[in-house]
């Protein structure tokens, strides 16, 4: 038995890497263009990496975002956070 509630919509997103494929994504990504993020982004960014924005996988688009609005249902019949710009 457990004693944990089960994740909004049924699934936990766990964007975590292991160090093998953090170190090769580092690797990887000193070609990507970079910005710096805002205090909320880099909020945003943890939430949804660890799932605290589940069953989200990553930021909504512009039109998405509209889409959900102030109903907040991004996912059919899942009412979520407010979209994550």
């Amino acid at each position: 038995m457990t004693h944990l509630v089960e994740p909004h919509g049924g699934v936990l997103v766990d964007g975590i890497v292991d160090d093998e494929r953090a170190a090769d994504l580092k690797k990887q990504s000193s070609d990507w263009v970079s910005w710096d993020l805002t205090e909320r982004q880099l909020c945003d960014l943890e939430l949804l990496l660890s799932g605290g924005f589940s069953p989200l996988r990553g930021f909504m688009g512009r039109r998405p975002s509209r889409a959900a609005g102030p109903s907040r249902f991004a996912i059919p019949k899942v009412s979520c956070s407010p979209p994550c710009t």
